[in-house]
């Protein structure tokens, strides 16, 4: 999956991917992992 970056200096045309390999036990899940807190300016 491509994803916006959100790291310092990134401009919109910035990407990520995001992969991932899907287990056979529960819980099916993908984790955000946001320490630096750029993904929940709005709510500081």
């Amino acid at each position: 999956m491509l994803v916006p970056s959100f790291a310092v200096g990134a401009g919109p045309e910035d990407l990520n991917l995001v992969i991932w390999k899907w287990g056979f036990q529960r819980p099916y899940r993908v984790i955000l992992i946001d320490d630096e807190r750029r993904l929940s300016r709005g709510s500081r």
